[in-house]
């Protein structure tokens, strides 16, 4: 997800501040934001890492917002009143808060899917819209639907265009977004650029061949909970990593690993990186360690020590 250029922060300076509590003292707040009123949210047709299309997944629904701003920030609340069934998986009542520019809501919500290998099984789901303003009053971004477990589904993004037609509708419940605790910031939003991952085997000394990423972190409002999300440029393989309590932990769906006599096997990677102390922003180095166990007629487990070194921005930090 990477963020809009120097223009649409430009052109947030332009969005005028409809609520007299955007007027207040305070420190680090934008007084120009407002997400107020009747929309027309588009959305476009989910893709996958691979640039592949979702059938069906292309949706126009309609959004009443209220907004409002105070010495902690701005935060918008929205209700989706969807017309009929648009077979979409979205937060019926996303919360907003104005950051770097940008309207945006994370929400993390228990999930079933579907893996590659016909499988139910249970995931986190963590569904993030970023919208920036333009200079013609219409907001443009993503909306992502994340999975917490690493080769699972519910990996997409959506463009969303959102174009105000009008006034609130007082016939749509829309929670007060003055009643919203303030959001709190997390240390593993520190987490963000280019790395290089390298894996060591501490048995033998053994290096494997290095993985590149790229990503940023998506934290709840609260600051209890993160979802850091990496992506090889190249290859499209994902790292994704949850960070509470301090540390980040990594679980990866189940995928078939043949014993060498070519009977079934199926093998989970996990993993655990601690914050770095101290913490830097951007994070420069992450270390932990990463465990593949495999199941079947050749149980066994290898453990190894992982570092991500940074080596860039990469597609930027989140907002």
């Amino acid at each position: 997800m990477s963020g809009p250029g120097a223009a649409l922060a430009a052109a947030v300076a332009l969005v005028a501040c409809m609520s007299a509590a955007c007027a207040a003292d305070g420190p680090d707040v934008d007084v120009t934001a407002e997400l107020a009123g009747t929309f027309s949210a588009e959305f476009g047709p989910g893709t996958t890492l691979g640039g592949n299309e979702f059938p069906d997944s292309s949706a126009e629904v309609t959004w009443v917002a209220r907004s409002v701003c105070r010495d902690t920030g701005c935060v918008a609340t929205v209700t989706e009143v969807a017309p009929g069934d648009t077979g979409g998986l979205r937060p019926p009542s996303p919360v907003f808060d104005f950051i770097d520019g940008h309207w945006v809501s994370v929400r993390e919500v228990p999930s079933e899917c579907v893996n590659s290998r016909g499988e139910t099984i249970t995931v986190q789901g963590w569904q993030t819209y970023v919208l920036a303003p333009r200079s013609d009053g219409v907001l443009v971004g993503t909306y992502t639907n994340r999975s917490s477990v690493g080769g699972a589904c519910h990996n997409s993004t959506q463009t969303v265009t959102l174009t105000r037609t009008g006034d609130g509708d007082p016939d749509v419940d829309v929670a007060d977004p003055a009643s919203q605790p303030a959001r709190v910031s997390s240390p593993a939003s520190a987490l963000w650029g280019a790395y290089r991952q390298v894996q060591t085997n501490p048995q033998t000394g053994q290096v494997y061949p290095p993985t590149n990423y790229s990503g940023n972190t998506q934290c709840l409002r609260s600051g209890e909970r993160c979802l850091s999300y990496l992506v090889d440029p190249d290859s499209k393989a994902i790292l994704v990593m949850t960070f509470a309590q301090g540390q980040w932990t990594s679980t990866s769906a189940p995928v078939d690993s043949p014993c060498p006599d070519g009977s079934a096997a199926e093998s989970t990677l996990t993993g655990e990186f601690a914050l770095p102390q101290p913490l830097s922003d951007p994070i420069t180095k992450l270390t932990g360690t990463q465990r593949t166990l495999q199941t079947g007629r050749c149980p066994g487990a290898l453990i190894v020590d992982v570092a991500l070194d940074r080596t860039g921005d990469g597609t930027g930090r989140a907002p």
